[in-house]
């Protein structure tokens, strides 16, 4: 969590809303759609999601949703775990390497960054706790 004030004022906003963090920290644009799929991660819902290419599907469930889910940290006292599944394996390397890129220069997310000793893999990410 960042140590600035105005920073955990917003770093709590971003912890208890996907739409905020989506939006204020990872400057995407918010589809009318997303308040559905956010309703499914909230109730932890298993349905099939299926939407046009384009709709923003891999950005949402392949970025937002799992950056979000570390750091709103541990519930239920284990750490998140997200799978990224896509119809190919360099479409699943995309999404990790938005994902490190995204950790690695957006100054928000600076409390997530691997300390100097733990290095990035390309098919896992682990996280400092954001609590």
């Amino acid at each position: 969590m960042p140590h600035n004030p105005s920073m955990t004022q917003q770093w709590m906003l971003a912890r208890a809303s996907l739409k905020y963090f989506t939006v204020k920290f990872l400057k995407l644009k918010w589809f009318k759609y997303y308040d559905d799929w956010e309703r499914m991660v909230r109730e932890d819902a298993r349905d099939d999601v299926q939407a046009h290419r384009g709709s923003g599907k891999s950005i949402f469930w392949g970025l937002a949703v799992p950056l979000w889910d570390v750091i709103r940290g541990p519930e239920g006292g284990s750490d998140p775990e997200d799978i990224l599944i896509s119809y190919s394996e360099d479409q699943v390397r995309r999404l990790i390497r938005q994902i490190r890129v995204e950790v690695e220069t957006n100054e928000f997310l600076e409390a997530l960054r691997p300390s100097t000793k733990e290095i990035w893999v390309q098919i896992s990410c682990h996280f400092l706790t954001a609590t």
